[in-house]
């Protein structure tokens, strides 16, 4: 069974609302607009978590530091490093990772507004 709400069919069956269409949205338009690759989002317990990936940029203020800096509050979790060296697991151990490696993490919408400028060039 489908409902018409704000000029969009919405179905019924997953219990999804205009508000909930729009709310999953804006991480993909923030993503698009810091240039980060986001492969995946996902709510737990009403957070919304994305997976994403950034390239290191030379300059930048993760190049060369420990992935474990990246996370002061909690938003941040960097869990592989892929470059030429190899797939680099970042839980497993901390990690320096290299100009024009990709870090995967998963991180909340602010957590990857402030990762991404990390990964800038300053």
């Amino acid at each position: 069974m489908t409902e018409v709400r704000s000029g969009g069919l919405i179905d019924k069956s997953f219990r999804f609302t205009p508000y909930d269409v729009v709310e999953c949205a804006v991480p993909s338009f923030a993503a698009a607009i810091l240039g980060v690759q986001r492969p995946a989002s996902f709510l737990v317990g009403g957070t919304h978590l994305l997976v994403v990936g950034l390239r290191v940029e030379p300059g930048s203020q993760l190049h060369g530091a420990l992935v474990s800096s990246a996370d002061r509050d909690g938003e941040i979790a960097i869990l592989y490093a892929v470059g030429p060296r190899g797939v680099i697991n970042c839980r497993m151990q901390d990690y320096r990772p290299a100009v024009g490696e990709m870090i995967f993490a998963v991180c909340t919408p602010t957590g990857m507004g402030r990762l991404a400028l990390r990964t800038r060039a300053t």
